[in-house]
């Protein structure tokens, strides 16, 4: 099966991104099955892929609504913890799901959870 894509890159955007996603799973010979949802208002492609030997893999294509500035690894914890809090705040205002944004950031969902309830506070 084809690599995993986490963001968008050509040059037409993220429909041209979804359409050549779409073509290369029609042309992968390992790929028995595949499902699509996309969520144009945020920018987000979900792909369901089911392998000829029966894996399931699930891929995520970000458009430029999603794009997040990189989080800093500073070596100064305090500003690493209030970059990824502000993140963690950009992907709710967004409308993502905690699960989402836990994906999204690379960190845990119970952490995603811990940070949105003390921002209610």
């Amino acid at each position: 099966m084809a690599k995993k894509s986490k963001q968008g890159s050509s040059k037409t955007g993220f429909a041209g991104d979804v359409r050549a996603m779409t073509i290369a799973m029609l042309e992968d010979g390992d790929v028995t099955r595949f499902e699509m949802t996309v969520d144009k208002a945020l920018g987000l492609a979900r792909l369901r892929v089911v392998g000829t030997d029966g894996r399931v893999t699930t891929r995520e294509l970000l458009g430029a609504g999603l794009d997040l500035p990189a989080l800093p690894a500073s070596g100064d914890a305090a500003a690493d913890r209030t970059a990824r809090n502000a993140a963690i705040l950009a992907c709710r205002a967004k409308g993502l799901t905690q699960a989402e944004t836990a994906r999204l950031l690379n960190v845990s969902q119970p952490l995603v959870s811990k940070v949105l309830r003390a921002a209610k506070n």
